[in-house]
């Protein structure tokens, strides 16, 4: 991570640290304070954030407030710290946090049957195939992102490219920022989540035509998660599993950010997941 996202996310988790009210021990909170990872800067994430705390203040009739960080990192670190009670993750974020940090995961969506990620780049590139990437930058999204990294480096290991060996990589903070960096020609090559590739295609913010799909992923063994600290009063965390998956939005927009809605998790989904952590040797030192 460079210099400017290490001081956005200190930045970011010293705003969560003083604006946060929760406590750290297991009663009730005055106030429930709900993280979210990076997104897109867009409509659909505004909305997503008021979706979010609708969700959660229905659910535990608490007071909701909603914080986004730079990066997943930052979230895990503040849950640690117990300023911060439940967030929405990925699902690989999930399990490197829960290796680290006294988080439990409560509900995860099932995976889906379209691809996870994309790894596409510009037409012009001259590069028609994964070996080609050899030697080349890869422009990734986040370093705990499921669609935006893990995925894309699972199915380069898979083509025999090791990073750092066979190809060095940059991270964009976004999946809109790949998007925009590939469409601009200027860049090697970009992965990021297959949904977000085609929305930006149909909303002509990366033009198809100039860009070249190198490879698809297979799709995300789970879906979106919602984790919470392990302190939290268990009244709290008994209220969000059994009332948010009936009040799960159908929305075609939430639904197409959020997934479907999610239910108590699947071991076999979430022992998948660690192996892909695993295999990948990703661990919390190698994404902060």
């Amino acid at each position: 991570m460079g210099l400017l996202r290490k001081v956005a996310a200190v930045i970011a988790l010293g705003v969560l640290l003083a604006a946060c009210g929760s406590g750290t021990g297991g009663s009730e909170p005055a106030k429930l304070t709900i993280g979210l990872p990076p997104g897109e800067d867009s409509p659909e994430q505004l909305q997503l954030s008021e979706t979010l705390k609708k969700l959660f203040a229905d659910a535990t009739g608490l007071q909701v407030e909603v914080q986004r960080t730079a990066d997943y990192m930052g979230v895990v670190e503040a849950m640690r710290g117990g300023h911060v009670d439940a967030a929405l993750f990925s699902p690989f974020a999930t399990v490197i946090g829960m290796e680290t940090a006294p988080i439990e995961l409560l509900l995860a969506s099932k995976g889906g049957t379209d691809p996870a990620s994309v790894i596409v780049t510009p037409k012009d590139s001259g590069i028609t195939e994964l070996a080609q990437l050899k030697g080349k930058t890869i422009t990734l999204v986040d370093p705990a992102s499921a669609t935006g990294n893990l995925m894309p480096r699972q199915k380069l290991k898979e083509a025999g490219l090791e990073v750092e060996r066979d190809y060095q990589v940059t991270y964009a903070g976004s999946h809109d920022a790949v998007g925009a960096a590939v469409n601009s020609g200027k860049i090697d090559a970009g992965a990021m989540n297959y949904v977000g590739y085609r929305t930006m295609v149909e909303k002509g913010v990366i033009d198809g035509s100039e860009v070249r799909v190198l490879a698809e992923t297979g799709p995300v063994v789970m879906g979106a998660t919602i984790v919470v600290r392990k302190e939290l009063d268990p009244a709290v965390k008994q209220a969000i599993q059994d009332k948010l998956p009936a009040a799960w939005p159908t929305d075609p927009t939430m639904l197409r950010t959020l997934g479907a809605a999610p239910a108590k998790p699947d071991e076999a989904a979430v022992t998948a997941a660690k192996k892909v952590v695993t295999d990948l040797g990703i661990k919390l030192e190698n994404i902060r």
